[in-house]
């Protein structure tokens, strides 16, 4: 199927159910379906031809949706770009892609109009504002929509026609660009429903937190909505205190966040446990969950807190309902055959039962990337081999079968010819009360080849480094010798939009 035929059938099947809200901004599936059809024929009158690329760089928006719809249904490729880029980072979005056209708002419009300048094949400039128009020869939004005709614009769509480009977090570095096929978008939303145990009569009610550039946030919970016939309520920017409010006010039954926001919306004063009545289905992915949230989130939102693992690439490799049971524990899924190999193994040299080793999943799935936008041969090569794609991800086998990824494998501290595991030190220091959010990272050591540096987010002023280094000496759950030699105490950590932690970061700010 691909999305021409998936917005269809969801406007005969509920034509006066809310398709999208923001603000006070309401659509019905046909009021949204209409708009979707005047932006696509206005794109197709102004020289938008099947295969052309068109960047977004907005935020959750409804005219994200629509844009994103608009373009893949007669034909072209939607770029999802991080809104928050810098102009260097739109520029590489641009050139990388071959986009011909730009979608902007006044939140982008100054690193967009910088891009732009060494962009000269990126002609068309499209902006959501009325108010702020700093790129020459911008039309707006709204305008193609009153020009547009409203008839279902003719097409010759296939379902392994691309028609979204996303890029890789950069938590190693350079982005790398993903082509999702109409169909890959079928099944990564069915398999992400089908996975959750989510129940199709349901009236979903989607809050749109996790960002439109990744799949989580298109897949997990935009295309969704649409197939499950739900109402989406995209958030531009994450404020716990409103994003409360909405789902109170909303009744919002599906939410899909990374840890950071749970975290965040369970500490503001404004959350009661009342609050999170409505919610049927809660999941989380991005990161790894602490233990004590994973327990807090199932306490005060629903027992049945699902753990989704995947990637750009492949997207769903992993799931767990009712994780509290085995916190960071993950399960195969439908579409999907991962397996856990020795370090730098084939695909057959599988670890036992208690052993860590490396993800791999099967390039075979419906899921599944077919390799990089425009990207080193070798680069592409190094991480799909013999028909599996290489994680990088390190995880434990554990008999159920269950699988627990912990972390990295570029991310492995090497000292003394021993590895330490960033996670399990980082456990013990968030076990410190005064310690908020800890993250640590190898440093070049010439006896050990490298040591322990540790980044410390504390609410206290007062915390001291002596206190720090005797509390972990104590803990009885780690190897002294792998307690930090180094500490830094820092504001924030830094993540990427899906919470995420970049470690690269850390070790250009060590």
């Amino acid at each position: 199927m691909h999305l021409k035929t998936a917005l269809y059938l969801a406007i005969q099947r509920h034509p006066d159910q809310k398709a999208v809200i923001e603000g006070d901004k309401e659509y019905t599936y046909t009021q949204w379906g209409e708009r979707i059809y005047r932006i696509a024929n206005s794109l197709r009158r102004i020289g938008v031809k099947k295969g052309d690329k068109i960047a977004i760089a907005l935020k959750n928006h409804e005219q994200t949706v629509t844009a994103m719809m608009a373009i893949q249904i007669i034909g072209g490729i939607a770029v999802m770009c991080n809104p928050k880029s810098i102009s260097d980072r739109i520029k590489y979005f641009l050139k990388n892609s071959d986009a011909k056209g730009i979608i902007f708002e006044k939140d982008t419009a100054k690193v967009a109009s910088s891009a732009l300048k060494n962009s000269p094949k990126c002609r068309l400039h499209i902006s959501i504002d009325t108010d702020d128009l700093t790129i020459d020869n911008t039309i707006l939004f709204e305008k193609l929509v009153e020009d547009g005709n409203s008839e279902e614009p003719e097409s010759q769509v296939k379902e392994d026609d691309v028609g979204i480009i996303i890029y890789t977090s950069g938590t190693t570095g350079e982005p790398k660009g993903v082509p999702i096929t109409h169909k890959m978008t079928f099944h990564r939303a069915i398999a992400n429903a089908i996975s959750a145990g989510i129940n199709k009569e349901d009236n979903h009610k989607v809050i749109g937190l996790m960002p439109l550039f990744h799949t989580i946030g298109i897949h997990g919970s935009f295309i969704f909505s649409i197939l499950y016939d739900g109402t989406y309520f995209p958030v531009a920017d994450f404020i716990p205190d409103d994003v409360i409010s909405l789902i109170k006010k909303e009744k919002i039954t599906h939410v899909f966040a990374s840890p950071t926001h749970y975290h965040m919306i369970l500490s503001s004063e404004k959350w009661e446990k009342e609050s999170g009545e409505c919610i049927k289905y809660a999941m989380y992915a991005g990161a790894p969950m602490e233990t004590s949230l994973i327990e807090k989130c199932c306490k005060e939102i629903t027992e049945n807190l699902v753990h989704i693992y995947g990637s750009s690439e492949m997207y769903l490799m992993g799931c767990l309902q009712n994780c509290k049971k085995y916190p960071g524990a993950i399960k195969k899924t439908l579409f999907q055959n991962i397996r856990v190999i020795k370090f730098m193994g084939n695909p057959e040299d599988t670890v036992k039962y208690g052993e860590e080793g490396e993800v791999i999943a099967d390039l075979r799935s419906p899921e599944a990337f077919s390799g990089y936008l425009n990207y080193k041969k070798t680069k592409t090569e190094k991480a799909c081999k013999n028909g599996w794609f290489y994680t990088g991800d390190i995880a434990r086998l554990e008999r159920g079968p269950l699988i627990y990824v912990s972390g990295r494998s570029d991310d492995m501290i090497i000292s003394g010819a021993e590895n330490i595991h960033p996670a399990e030190v980082e456990d013990v220091l968030l076990m410190h009360p005064d310690v908020s959010e800890a993250a640590v990272i190898g440093v070049p050591d010439e006896r050990w080849g490298e040591i322990v540096m540790a980044f410390i987010v504390s609410p206290k002023d007062s915390l001291k480094v002596e206190e720090l280094d005797e509390f972990f000496k104590k803990n009885q759950k780690i190897e002294n010798w792998k307690r930090p030699k180094k500490y830094r105490f820092v504001q924030t950590l830094p993540k990427n939009e899906s919470g995420k932690l970049q470690r690269f970061i850390l070790r250009e700010m060590k």
